[in-house]
């Protein structure tokens, strides 16, 4: 008797093997999965801006990284004693404007250097949701603590960030040749938007990543998100707060 329905998962021969470069950027399950990578002896890298959840920051970050932009001071601004970057996670923060940039600025061209080489680049979005800055009409990467009143929360335009990402993909595939393009959508809810608007959010991004799939056939698609909703679907896969998956579910994940 079979108790779950079993999702499948297909790679186009040959796969991924040791001797590929992986690349991986997005949300925090990004950061389980480049971990199980790197245990298990894959040359792996992962987020050059630092965990990223919505696919407007996280494309940028990519551009960003072909275009090898390099930061200066402008670029920053003070927050509760600390320089930050609205397009960094938070790890990139600190009290020196000059030693933030130089390491945003190092990590950039690192990450440029790997992805020449790399065949395999995942994107795992997080949510639709983005936060624009009202000052200046910026989608931020991560607030900072900045107070809410300064933001709009927004849902993304699926139909308008498809041509902007079809763009990205052939700059990455010109930029390396090599490079096959995977997404997947993190399986983390987000229930601090509500169970509706996490629903929402997720149809979205499926929605993104179907019109980019129809418009070239070379994309791959990993099933994380629908791993976790229909072949584990219970409160035991999940951690205390439930939403994040837990070990086990990232172990069953990994092992497909």
């Amino acid at each position: 008797m079979k108790l779950t329905s079993e999702v499948g998962v297909n790679f186009i021969p040959p796969g991924i093997t040791h001797h590929d470069k992986i690349y991986l950027i997005g949300s925090c399950f990004t950061e389980h999965m480049a971990n199980k990578l790197q245990e298990a002896g894959f040359s792996i890298k992962n987020n050059v801006h630092g965990i990223i959840y919505n696919p407007i920051s996280i494309r940028q970050s990519i551009s960003e990284v072909l275009e090898n932009k390099q930061y200066n001071a402008e670029d920053l601004f003070l927050h509760q004693g600390l320089w930050h970057s609205f397009n960094h996670h938070g790890s990139f923060s600190g009290t020196d404007p000059a030693a933030v940039c130089q390491r945003i600025n190092e990590t950039i061209k690192e990450h440029r250097e790997f992805l020449l080489q790399a065949k395999h680049v995942f994107i795992t979005p997080g949510t639709s949701w983005l936060y624009r800055k009202k000052s200046s009409a910026q989608v931020v990467a991560n607030c900072h603590k900045v107070p809410g009143y300064e933001f709009e929360k927004v849902l993304m335009d699926a139909e308008e960030e498809t041509n902007r990402w079809l763009e990205l993909i052939q700059q990455l595939q010109l930029f390396s040749p090599e490079i096959t393009v995977h997404f997947t959508i993190s399986p983390v809810k987000h229930l601090r938007d509500g169970f509706f608007e996490n629903n929402l959010s997720k149809g979205m991004l499926h929605r993104l990543i179907y019109n980019i799939m129809q418009q070239n056939k070379s994309i791959g698609y990993f099933p994380s998100f629908e791993i976790m909703q229909d072949e584990l679907r219970d409160y035991r896969f999940y951690d205390r707060d439930l939403a994040h998956p837990n070990a086990l579910a990232v172990d069953v994940i990994w092992e497909k």
